[in-house]
């Protein structure tokens, strides 16, 4: 079926459920809806159904003849479904939370749930940048009902309503890792409380780990898998499907990751970005890299110098109208990803760009003019991509690469100063999130970020919590950690609850965990189920400024985080008997090994340098 008849399709089967449901809704609005939910559709299915990729950047595919389903875990009960069947998504709940590594395909799998949503025709697919929010003066729900308003779905509060009330929408809301830390709380709780009140909806969340969206407390979690060895082939095939000599590239590729020497590099070729800058840099380099940064540093490479692409035969380079070097076009990126990343940018308008690039030129005494290096940047090198009205990287890696290896390059003094201090300001515009960030810092710059962040910021959270134990100990590491802890209704056996959720801290040196690959989600895990009978009866006799919320037993354990006068001997007992208290104790005693290991990785790294220099 064409584009243009599944459109009117789907709004020929609104129409009628919102004439019968609601007598008293005239034709005219009916008209209206009709027709902006056409366009509305139209208008994204445009958009959506033919696609770019990393690999094929300068034109557009069909969607489904370039997109890849990843599997998908469920995090609780472990089973994997393939992500092309969406029927399997909301067998258990219309609540989904998704978290994917940078680069596994969140995206894409989006834009795959809104198209699907839209070839079936029985829900209307709502697509919601979360990063927007961050400077919307209103709450999400008014954000909401603008689009409804904006796209003429709705032409009043109380059609609106009516609409969201039903069970007609998906909402797609992508990037809770890109809410600003000093919104997050707020946005989350507005969220929180829309899906509370429209909960006939469907509503998925993506993020990247390390953002704490699992603890949204209605969402059943997934993850997004890496790829198979046999997945990792079956990509390949698919993605040079488009490239001239097709067949002699396949089995070029596949020769060099089939290797022996090569099998320690699956965890980076399992990553579907990671795996597409490979394929773009093969016919450049055709081994595969040991560190994540060697991938990103490959491409621009290519971009900037060789530009062979895959899918075109012959050497080709872009006439670069900047006259600028390579060098020095990639010191030009590495200021302006440095700017962009800590102000929270991650799209640029014509105005932003502009104005930022005079700033770096004229800093760097370039002679050149700043639109030429705006063409450059994106028509001869293309490493920024236009969006519509807005410039990006291909990929939001791609800057933090950028940045990570700016800092690299500064002197000690200033890297150690701009870790101590400048990696706090990553706190006002993410919430989690930057472990991608940490890791390439950690490649580029192993000894300095690791003593005067990594280190630091462990130590700061281990010191309070040495040497104690009993009620303090877990008064300490609810405070250090920002748990709130609360319990949700056992699908199975509503006498019995399970833990459901928990926060911590957003400033990024409270993330050391995941860059540890720990996770205080295993807290939850640990910890046994509690009878809902036992819960209830030590709420009844504390005011603990507990709330029913749904089928939720929230506990909010304090007030604010600056004291620990909640935890009492009896609350004390509950935790430990349901094992809470041996969960906090192993993470904890898991996060002080790895410190250690790590500091002696350093002190190894440091000897091994002066042992050399002094040859």
């Amino acid at each position: 079926m064409d584009k243009i008849s599944l459109v009117f399709k789907m709004a020929s089967f609104f129409k009628e459920p919102i004439k019968d449901i609601y007598s008293d809704v005239k034709d005219e609005y009916l008209h209206y809806f009709e027709n902006g939910l056409t366009e509305y559709t139209l208008q994204f299915l445009n958009k959506f159904s033919q696609t770019k990729t990393f690999l094929h950047r300068n034109e557009r595919f069909e969607f489904y003849d370039i997109f890849f389903p990843v599997d998908i875990i469920d995090l609780s009960s472990r089973k994997t479904f393939n992500s092309l069947n969406t029927t399997d998504f909301f067998k258990e709940s219309n609540y989904i939370t998704i978290i994917g590594n940078a680069g596994s395909g969140k995206s894409m799998l989006m834009k795959h749930l809104f198209l699907a949503s839209i070839n079936s025709g029985k829900r209307i697919p709502i697509f919601i940048e979360l990063r927007y929010l961050n400077d919307f003066e209103g709450n999400i729900s008014d954000y909401i009902h603008n689009i409804l308003f904006k796209n003429k779905i709705a032409r009043n509060e109380k059609i609106v309503e009516r609409l969201l009330k039903e069970n007609y929408f998906l909402f797609l809301l992508d990037g809770y890792d890109e809410i600003y830390s000093d919104r997050k709380d707020n946005i989350t709780k507005e969220l929180e409380d829309f899906i509370d009140q429209y909960s006939n909806n469907y509503f998925v969340v993506t993020s990247r780990p390390g953002a704490n969206a699992e603890s949204l407390e209605r969402n059943k979690n997934y993850r997004v898998k890496e790829l198979s060895s046999k997945q990792i082939k079956s990509f390949i095939k698919l993605q040079l499907n488009f490239v001239e000599d097709k067949e002699d590239s396949i089995t070029k590729v596949l020769e060099v990751i089939e290797q022996n020497s090569n099998q320690d590099f699956n965890e980076y070729l399992s990553s579907p970005l990671l795996l597409s800058m490979f394929l773009f840099t093969f016919s450049s380099y055709p081994e595969l890299p040991k560190k994540k940064s060697k991938f990103y540093w490959n491409v621009y490479d290519t971009l900037s110098s060789k530009h062979d692409s895959l899918t075109k035969k012959g050497f080709w380079q872009h006439e670069r109208k900047s006259n600028l070097q390579s060098d020095e076009v990639e010191k030009i990126l590495e200021w302006f990803s440095y700017i962009s990343l800590f102000k929270g940018q991650y799209s640029f308008d014509d105005n932003y760009l502009s104005q930022t690039l005079t700033q770096i030129k004229n800093s760097l005494k370039l002679s050149c003019d700043v639109n030429d290096i705006i063409y450059d940047l994106t028509v001869s090198i293309s490493i920024l991509v236009k969006d519509g009205l807005e410039y990006k990287f291909p990929h939001k890696s791609l800057q933090e690469y950028f940045t990570a290896s700016l800092i690299s390059k500064l002197p000690t003094e200033k890297r150690e100063g701009l870790y101590k201090e400048k990696m706090n300001q990553l706190k006002l515009f993410t919430f989690g999130g930057n472990q991608s960030f940490f890791n390439l810092c950690f490649e580029l710059d192993k000894v300095c970020f690791s003593k005067s962040f990594i280190l630091k910021n462990s130590n700061e959270l281990i010191i309070p919590l040495s040497n104690i134990t009993g009620k303090e100990f877990i008064c300490r590491y609810f405070k250090a950690f920002r748990i709130n802890l609360f319990f949700r209704e056992n699908e199975k056996n509503k006498d019995i609850l399970r833990s459901a959720g928990f926060g911590y801290a957003s400033s990024p040196e409270d993330n050391v965990l995941n860059f540890f690959k720990l996770t205080n989600s295993s807290f939850l895990r640990l910890g046994k189920e509690i009878p809902k009978k036992e819960l209830e009866k030590f709420l009844k006799t504390k005011n603990n400024n507990t709330e029913k919320r749904d089928n939720i037993e929230y506990n909010l354990i304090f007030d604010n985080f600056d004291e620990c006068k909640k935890i009492d001997d009896d609350l004390y007992k509950i935790m430990e008997k349901y094992g809470y208290v041996k969960a906090a104790k192993a993470i904890f005693n898991n996060l002080v090994k790895k410190v250690k290991e790590l500091e002696k990785e350093i002190e190894n790294e440091s000897d091994t340098t002066n042992d050399l220099l002094s040859i």
